[in-house]
């Protein structure tokens, strides 16, 4: 049988490991504190409002994710309407806006 070597990775029989995951909104724990789960295991749950859409600002600006916070136009919790600007950042050429 062949074994591969993976640099840095360590198995260990009976690893402990402790894991804090925060959730993006309010939600419900559904495991108790100090309950074995498995990697596959709901933790938690929580309801995203409305329909969520995934928007890489840093990369549609071309800036770092840093700059992210002082580009956005919208602010958390804000109500977004279709095609309007969430963000902006200065280009060479002229203002970048992008919106959803």
């Amino acid at each position: 049988m062949a074994h591969a070597y993976t640099p840095g990775l360590k198995a260990s029989k009976g690893l402990t490991l402790r894991k804090r995951r925060i959730l993006p909104l309010r939600g419900d724990v559904v495991v108790k504190e100090g309950q074995t789960v498995e990697p596959d295991d709901i933790v938690a749950r929580t309801s995203l409002p409305g329909d969520a859409t995934l928007v890489n600002v840093a990369g549609y600006l071309s800036i770092t994710p840093e700059e992210v916070p002082h580009a956005m136009i919208k602010k958390v919790g804000d109500a977004v309407a279709k095609d309007e600007p969430i963000a902006s950042a200065k280009s060479f050429f002229r203002p970048v806006q992008i919106g959803c």
